[in-house]
C-alpha cells in the first residue's frame, strides 16, 4: 500500500486553505489590490540623487510610467544603513539576518503589521540532518533535472549555488530551531523517485521540517522567520513594520542607493549606499501583472494567499522605473489539486472532462494535473474509479512523491483510509457515485454515452495491457467493472507564483538586455530565473528552500 501519511500529508496552510476555499484567483487578485495601500506608486527625488525613470511610457500600466515625484518638503524622516531590505518574508529575514552578522548596519522594512511565513517544507542539498538520516543525493543531478523541467529557461548557476550552499545554511539553521527545543527532520528519506523515468517524475528526499513536530505546518516557518530577525536585530539591524516601499532612489550614475517609504506621519527616506534588497514575494495578488506575465493563473479554482494584500508586485514597479525588466523564461506558479478535489482524484484512475471523455496520460506530476484542470473546457475534470479503487492504489506505479496525496480531505494526525476519504467526500460533493455507469454519468453531469464508450474502450485497453490512445504506464491501467462506481473531482489552487525580476547569478536585478542595475537586488519569489513554465516537483519544498539560502548568501554576499 501506498504510504498513508504521504497520502494525507499535505494540509499547506489548514486555516488558510478554509478560508480561501471557492474563491477564483480573479476575485482574490482583486482584493489584494483593492487591500494595497492608497500610495504605492509614488517617486522621490532628494539630495543629489536622480528620479527613476520607466523603461517604457508607452502604456498606462504601472510598471511603464513613473508617477510625479514626491516633493521633499514631504520626506518627514531619514534614515542611514548600509544596506535595506525589503519585506519580511523568509528570504527577506535570511538576508536581513545574515546582513547584520556579517557587520552591516541593515534595515527591514515591511509593509504590513509584522512578519510572513507560511508552510512547513524546505528543501537543501548536503546537511546533517540527511547525513543523520543517511541520505546522500548527487547534486549535479538535482541541478541538472531542475534546469531541465523548466526547458532550460533558468540561470543554471543560481540553481547550482543553492545546491552548493543549501547544505550549511541548513545545519546553521538546524543548529538554530534544536538550540530553541524544536525538531528538526527529514519528511521523507524515500529514495526509491531518485531514478524515475524523466525529471518531472523524480523525487528527491531535501525536504526539511523546521520544528513542525512540535508547531504543526503554517507555524514553524513563522517560528524560524522571527528567530532570524531576532538574530538580526541582536546583531544591530533594525526593523520597521507598516512601512511600504514606495520607490528606490538613484545616484547621478543610476545606482540604486536607498529606498523611500511610507510612513504612519509621511515619508521616510532610508539611504542604503551599498543597495537595496527587493524580497516582497511575488505579483499574483496584482491583476494587470497577472495578466501581463501569468494569465493562466486567472484559471485557477482558489487561491491560498497570506497576507491579503501583501504579494502586490509593488517590486515589479519599483524596479522597472530604474531600468529592470521580468525573467524571460514564462512565469511557473506553484499550483496544486487542494481544496475541493475528491477523494483520490489526483491517482492515476481514468479522467475524463466535461463531455466524458478521455483527454490525456493520467500518469501525471502535479502540474500535469493542475495543468490538465487549468485547460479544460469549463474547468470540469473528473477522476473516475470503481469498487476497487482502494485496493488498487498499491499496485499503482508511485510517480512522483507527491502526485497522489494530495486531494481530498486530509488531515495527518487522523490518517484518513482510501475508504474514509471516499465516503467524506461523497458528503461533500467532490466525490459522486452510481451503481452504473450511466448513473456515475447523471451524478457527474456528463453525457452517458461518451462515458460509457470512454469506459469501455479504457477497459479495452486494460484487457490488452497497452495504452494504445495516450500510452499510459500497463501497472496503471485498471478495468472500471466492478460496482458501485466513484468519480472525484480535480481542481487546482495557487500557493504562490514562484517568478520574477531578471537576475543574474549574484541576484543583481538586470536590465532586458543583462545589465546589472548596480545596488538594486531580489531574492524569494521577487527574484526569476529560477523557475520557468511549471513549478516542479523534483525537490518539494524548494521555494522556501532557495528563499532561505539564496537570502542567507546574499546578505554574506553584501557585506563584501
Amino acid at each position: 500500500m501506498l504510504d498513508q501519511t504521504a497520502m494525507n500529508r499535505r494540509t499547506f496552510l489548514k486555516g488558510a486553505l478554509v478560508g480561501g476555499a471557492g474563491l477564483g484567483m480573479a476575485a482574490v487578485a482583486g482584493g489584494c489590490a483593492a487591500n494595497a495601500p492608497a500610495d504605492t506608486e509614488q517617486l522621490s527625488t532628494t539630495g543629489s540623487t536622480t528620479a527613476a525613470q520607466p523603461s517604457s511610457t508607452s502604456a498606462g500600466a504601472s510598471w511603464e510610467k513613473a508617477p510625479e515625484p514626491i516633493a521633499a518638503d514631504q520626506i518627514t524622516a531619514t534614515h542611514d544603513f548600509d544596506v535595506v531590505i525589503v519585506g519580511a518574508g523568509i528570504a527577506g529575514s535570511a538576508t536581513f539576518m545574515r546582513a547584520c552578522e556579517s557587520g552591516l548596519k541593515a534595515a527591514l522594512v515591511e509593509k504590513t503589521e509584522s512578519s510572513n511565513a507560511r508552510g512547513m517544507d524546505c528543501a537543501a542539498i548536503g546537511t546533517k540532518v540527511q547525513q543523520e538520516a543517511g541520505i546522500t543525493i548527487d547534486k549535479a543531478k538535482v541541478v541538472n533535472d531542475l534546469v531541465v523541467s523548466s526547458g532550460y529557461k533558468v540561470n543554471g548557476d543560481l540553481i547550482k549555488t543553492w545546491a552548493d550552499e543549501s547544505g550549511r545554511v541548513f545545519d546553521d539553521l538546524t543548529d538554530m530551531m534544536r538550540g530553541m527545543g524544536y525538531t528538526v527532520e527529514m519528511y521523507q528519506a524515500d529514495t526509491s523517485n531518485t531514478d524515475g523515468d524523466g525529471c518531472w517524475y523524480r523525487t528527491y528526499p531535501v525536504t526539511h521540517n523546521f520544528g513542525a513536530a512540535e508547531l504543526g505546518n503554517g507555524v514553524c516557518n513563522q517560528t524560524m522567520v522571527e528567530a532570524m530577525l531576532e538574530r538580526g536585530t541582536k546583531a544591530g539591524g533594525e526593523i520597521f513594520y507598516t512601512m511600504p516601499a514606495e520607490q528606490l532612489i538613484t545616484d547621478n550614475a543610476g545606482a540604486v542607493v536607498g529606498v523611500v517609504c511610507k510612513g504612519a506621519d509621511g515619508y521616510v527616506q532610508f539611504n542604503a549606499p551599498k543597495g537595496v534588497v527587493l524580497a516582497t514575494g511575488d505579483f499574483a495578488g496584482n491583476p494587470d501583472m497577472v495578466e501581463k506575465w501569468a494569465p493562466m493563473l486567472k484559471e485557477t479554482a482558489a487561491s491560498v494567499y497570506n497576507p491579503a494584500g501583501a504579494n502586490t508586485g509593488d517590486h515589479v514597479n519599483m524596479a522597472y522605473w530604474v531600468g529592470g525588466s521580468m525573467q524571460k523564461g514564462s512565469a511557473a506558479a506553484m499550483i496544486h489539486p487542494i481544496m475541493g478535489g475528491g477523494a483520490c482524484g489526483t491517482y492515476a484512475f481514468m479522467r475524463v472532462n466535461k463531455d466524458g471523455k478521455r483527454f490525456c496520460n493520467e500518469d501525471a506530476p502535479l502540474p500535469g494535473i493542475t495543468n490538465a484542470y487549468m485547460t479544460a473546457p469549463g474547468h470540469v475534470v473528473w477522476t473516475v474509479m470503481d469498487a476497487d479503487f482502494a485496493s488498487e492504489l498499491d499496485k499503482m506505479t508511485q510517480l512522483s512523491q507527491y502526485s497522489g496525496s494530495t486531494s481530498g480531505p486530509f488531515d495527518p494526525t487522523l490518517g484518513y483510509t482510501p475508504d474514509e476519504q471516499m465516503e467524506m467526500c461523497l458528503e461533500t460533493g467532490a466525490s459522486v457515485t452510481g451503481n452504473t455507469i450511466e448513473e456515475l454519468a447523471a451524478a457527474m453531469g456528463v453525457p452517458a454515452d461518451n462515458l460509457a464508450d470512454a469506459v469501455a474502450r479504457y477497459n479495452e485497453l486494460a484487457e490488452k495491457g497497452a495504452d494504445e490512445d495516450f500510452g499510459k504506464d500497463a501497472a496503471n491501467l485498471f478495468p472500471i467493472a466492478k460496482a458501485p462506481f466513484y468519480a472525484s473531482q480535480v481542481t487546482a489552487a495557487l500557493l504562490s507564483c514562484a517568478s520574477g525580476l531578471n537576475v543574474d547569478s549574484a541576484m543583481n536585478v538586470c536590465s532586458a538586455e543583462g545589465e546589472a542595475i548596480q545596488g538594486l537586488y531580489a531574492v524569494g519569489n521577487a527574484a526569476g530565473n529560477f523557475f520557468s513554465n511549471d513549478y516542479p516537483m523534483v525537490c518539494p519544498g524548494i521555494s522556501h528552500g532557495r528563499c532561505l539560502t539564496l537570502g542567507y548568501v546574499l546578505g554574506e554576499q553584501l557585506a563584501k
